[in-house]
C-alpha cells in the first residue's frame, strides 16, 4: 500500500496536533499538581503560625523587673584648657574614667592653655 505525499503530510500534521494536545494536557496536570502542593504547603505554614500565636497568647506575661541600666552619655563638645606636652593622653584617660570609652567624634580642641577639661555651655 502506497501513500501519496499529500496523505503523508496530512497524517504527520494530525499526529503533530495529537502530540501537542497530549503535551498541553500533561503541562496542565503538572501545573495543577504544583498548585495543589503549594496550597497544601501554605496551609501547613499558616497552621504553624496559628499554633505559635496561640502558644504566645496563652504563655504567662514576661514582665521586666528592676530599673533599667542607663549609661551616662558624653557631653556634646569639649574644650581643652592649658595645653601641655601630654594633654591628649590626659583627656583620653579622663574620658576613659568617666565614660568607659574614648569618644572619637568628641576630640578636644586646642583653644586655650589650661589642662582641665570642661564641657562647653
Amino acid at each position: 500500500m502506497y501513500f501519496t505525499a499529500r496523505q503523508v503530510l496530512s497524517n504527520i500534521f494530525h499526529v503533530q496536533l495529537q502530540v501537542s494536545d497530549i503535551e498541553k494536557k500533561f503541562e496542565q496536570t503538572r501545573r495543577e499538581k504544583l498548585r495543589e502542593a503549594k496550597l497544601a504547603y501554605q496551609k501547613l505554614v499558616q497552621e504553624k503560625r496559628l499554633a505559635a500565636s496561640l502558644a504566645r497568647s496563652q504563655a504567662p506575661v514576661f514582665k521586666k523587673v528592676g530599673k533599667q541600666i542607663m549609661f551616662k552619655s558624653p557631653p556634646t563638645k569639649f574644650e581643652v584648657i592649658d595645653k601641655d606636652a601630654n594633654w591628649k593622653e590626659d583627656w583620653q584617660a579622663e574620658a576613659m574614667k568617666v565614660y568607659g570609652y574614648v569618644p572619637e567624634n568628641l576630640a578636644p580642641t586646642e583653644k586655650t592653655e589650661k589642662n582641665k577639661l570642661l564641657p562647653q555651655l
